[in-house]
């Protein structure tokens, strides 16, 4: 998870962790298994990462890395999550007016719509409150307590 969302599962594609894809062709099952791969939006996150191999090395190593992580971790994982954002933001600060061959950018605008990191934390630290606070307090008034939420 590299921070895009999807409405359609056609979108996703898998992602060659560990052993990359030109490598798998004689191994069974070409690589695709749960410890090589992440699935990854096709046309955003994907396609992103493969440009980021392609002109800075490193930062693609280390967000392979962290995919390796939550893989590993069989979740995502919100503090993972926010360092490959932080990568993704030092990777846009340092290409942002880098062009391809054809004279485009190479950061296109779907490259950098990713989902808002405050918001899911703050979302994650409401479901944690929720099950804090005693189900007959929280519900007393729940017009009120749904009108408080969706109003921040």
């Amino acid at each position: 998870m590299m921070g895009y969302t999807f409405k359609s599962t056609k979108e996703l594609s898998f992602h060659h962790l560990r052993i990359p894809k030109r490598l798998c062709q004689n191994i069974e099952g070409k690589g695709y298994t749960r410890n090589n791969g992440a699935i990854l939006k096709q046309s955003s996150s994907h396609e992103y990462l493969h440009t980021i191999e392609l002109y800075d090395r490193d930062m693609f190593l280390a967000i392979t890395r962290l995919l390796c992580v939550e893989n590993d971790l069989g979740r995502i994982d919100i503090d993972t999550l926010k360092r490959i954002r932080d990568i993704l933001l030092a990777f846009e600060a340092e290409y942002q007016d880098k062009r391809n061959g054809n004279g485009k950018l190479i950061i296109k605008k779907d490259y950098t719509n990713r989902i808002k990191l405050w918001y899911n934390v703050f979302r994650m630290w409401i479901l944690m409150i929720i099950h804090i606070i005693p189900r007959e307090k929280l519900f007393s008034h729940p017009r009120k307590l749904h009108l408080q939420l969706f109003m921040l």
